[in-house]
């Protein structure tokens, strides 16, 4: 439950009073390791999952071993920053320190801006990091057109970039929202509905035209909402961009129609573990809509 809140300190300490009655326990262990994750203590971590599997733990734990060892061996070198809810890893040089102090402002704007749209305010932590493009790709293993990652942190590569600007903060607005989203529905949100809401909010900042979707509208080649509940990540370039537009598009239409306070009741709804169109219609349905009369009214919109 303390994981789930984002509270990973007060996880940790239960754990460690479960490890006091169950000192093999190799699922105790794993979880630990987890909560050391999220927590950004990698090198406790790394210990307490080659605890678990040494107690027996099996593939999962495996896999996050290595993943935590792959990452902690950049992070290590990372210089560290903090400011009000994020904490911030990179390698120094050049101007970086300048530009992490410019991400920090940004996320927190981002924090209080969000947060109010939504009425949520998580009482939590969010690592951020910043990777060379290659130092990225070997981190996260994402398609080649990701431009940043929230898995629990907020990854973002950076190409040479020195200052804040637009397209930079655009980005953190959108990956903020994942957090916002992540809290609120527990990890329950279909794809669509998580980035078209980051989407949403990256626009407010950078909104270039929309490329895919005016296309797919007009050909009838939309893409199925069931394949868009899953991640954009496996998805190929072409299909992620309308994936995304097409998101954004339909998002838009119930923030602009039916106003952001809905949207909130639906992600708390969504964290209940309620199936999303259940939920749908459950916070829509003051409006007489279900799922399928919600796409009704946004076609008939599109024209």
């Amino acid at each position: 439950a303390w994981y789930r809140e984002g509270q990973y300190p007060q996880a940790v300490s239960v754990l460690d009073e479960a490890l006091a009655l169950a000192p093999e326990d190799a699922t105790v262990y794993h979880l630990l390791g987890v909560a050391y994750y999220a927590d950004g203590r990698m090198a406790e971590a790394l210990d307490a999952l080659k605890r678990a599997e040494q107690f027996g733990g099996g593939d999962d734990v495996v896999a996050l071993r290595d993943k935590v060892q792959r990452e902690w061996q950049l992070e290590r070198e990372m210089t560290q920053e903090y400011r009000g809810h994020f904490q911030l890893a990179y390698v120094d040089g050049g101007n970086a320190s300048d530009l992490a102090r410019e991400i920090l402002a940004v996320l927190e704007d981002a924090y209080a801006e969000l947060g109010a749209e939504l009425n949520f305010y998580p009482n939590v932590s969010v690592p951020v990091l910043l990777y060379s493009h290659s130092d990225f790709a070997t981190v996260t293993r994402s398609p080649d057109w990701a431009g940043a990652v929230y898995d629990g942190k907020i990854r973002l590569p950076l190409a040479g970039l020195s200052r804040m600007n637009e397209r930079l903060a655009a980005l953190l607005y959108h990956e903020y929202m994942h957090v916002i989203v992540h809290f609120m529905a527990k990890r329950h949100a279909p794809v669509w509905l998580n980035e078209g809401l980051a989407e949403l909010a990256g626009r407010r900042l950078f909104s270039p035209p929309l490329i895919a979707f005016p296309g797919a509208v007009e050909s009838g080649q939309l893409l199925d909402w069931q394949r868009l509940e899953k991640p954009f990540a496996l998805l190929d370039r072409t299909d992620a961009a309308l994936a995304y537009e097409q998101s954004y598009a339909l998002v838009r239409f119930l923030v602009e129609r039916y106003g952001w306070f809905k949207v909130a009741e639906l992600l708390e709804r969504l964290g209940t573990q309620v199936e999303w169109r259940a939920a749908i219609e459950a916070v829509y349905r003051d409006y007489g809509l279900d799922w399928p009369a919600i796409l009704r009214e946004w076609q008939a919109e599109l024209g």
